[in-house]
């Protein structure tokens, strides 16, 4: 964070294998077993959108000026591999100033092409201009530089009619302050509205954290847009990097029905990648969080049912190194998100 004062600072209910003892108990789980199937078909995640910034294009546009947001501003958007800080030089009111710019955290196996996949960050023009351009952002202060914001947005919408427990996951880092952050915001009407998401995204800027949520109002939607918006308003203190988004992915399931209520539900897992454990952290209600583990592939490998509370240790230790998709429920709020497993 580059800012400039007197000073320039930079800084389960388990699910069991039934085993029949004689073919005519066999027979009669048959058709138990199909149905049991066909609910988990049904309860699948189906993926609707993916990001992960690693090929040639991209399907985010950036520095709209949607929200109010800066189109040639003194940070922007951009898309790259780049971690390394560094060193350079500033000019404020004729006087200059030199900034260090930290390095960016590399990124956890969870996210795709890691540990230095290319990634869309907050990239300060000052520190551009000196040949630095990981995740890093110029603070307003008020004295040579103003209150502007930045957003980033999804460039077409997607389809989500059919489908309920629509869910947006995604990894972020921001360091920022109680002044600068990063913020989610969703569109139903192509973008002519923009309604805001979860809270503020910042305080995290030593290590890669995976996001979850579900909003009802993603759900049944011809036109779904979600955007992503930089705060940066006067501080007199903050930290590297600005806000720094990667493997956006929006999920759903088909024909489950859909809810007249908003739920939101936030669900965090930590740590990502797990060896052993992996802790799940909600602020689901309820009396008891049912949780499934599938494999990529959407197959189910476990179903538990837990005691609800605010974290839950799951073990991992019997799953093969990978990636899966954990999803949580507790009556009709739901959640999903990815990990991994290292051993």
């Amino acid at each position: 964070m580059i800012g400039l004062l007197a000073t320039l600072v930079f800084s389960g209910d388990v699910i069991y294998l039934l085993q029949a003892k004689q073919n005519h108990i066999m027979t009669k789980l048959l058709p138990i077993a199909a149905a049991l199937l066909t609910t988990f078909a049904l309860n699948a995640q189906t993926t609707l959108f993916s990001e992960d910034f690693n090929g040639n294009t991209n399907q985010f546009t950036m520095n709209t000026a949607d929200m109010g947001s800066s189109t040639a501003g003194y940070n922007d958007w951009i898309v790259n591999n780049s971690y390394t800080g560094g060193t350079g030089t500033i000019m404020c009111l004729s006087f200059p100033f030199t900034f260090t710019v930290n390095n960016t955290a590399q990124q956890p196996n969870g996210i795709t092409g890691a540990p230095t996949s290319k990634y869309m960050h907050i990239t300060s023009d000052a520190a551009a201009s000196s040949g630095i351009t990981n995740g890093c952002y110029m603070a307003a202060d008020g004295l040579c530089n103003f209150d502007e914001y930045y957003f980033t947005k999804m460039t077409t919408p997607i389809n989500t009619v059919g489908y309920s427990n629509t869910t947006l996951s995604f990894w972020w880092l921001c360091g920022g302050s109680a002044t600068a952050y990063g913020e989610v915001y969703y569109s139903t009407d192509g973008g002519i509205t923009w309604n805001a998401g979860s809270g503020q995204y910042l305080n995290q800027g030593s290590a890669w954290q995976q996001q979850s949520y579900y909003n009802s109002n993603f759900d049944n939607q011809a036109s779904l847009l979600i955007g992503f918006r930089f705060v940066n308003t006067t501080a007199t203190s903050g930290a590297d990097p600005g806000f720094c988004l990667d493997d956006i992915m929006i999920s759903g399931q088909l024909g489950m029905g859909i809810s007249s209520s908003v739920n939101f539900t936030e669900m965090s897992a930590f740590p990502n990648p797990a060896n052993d454990v992996l802790t799940l952290k909600s602020n689901m209600n309820g009396d008891q969080l049912n949780v499934t583990i599938t494999d990529i592939t959407g197959s189910i490998i476990r179903c538990e049912s837990y005691r609800n509370s605010s974290l839950i240790e799951i073990s991992t230790a019997e799953l093969a190194a990978g990636c899966y998709y954990i999803t949580a429920e507790a009556g009709e709020q739901k959640s999903t998100l990815r990990f991994a497993v290292t051993h």
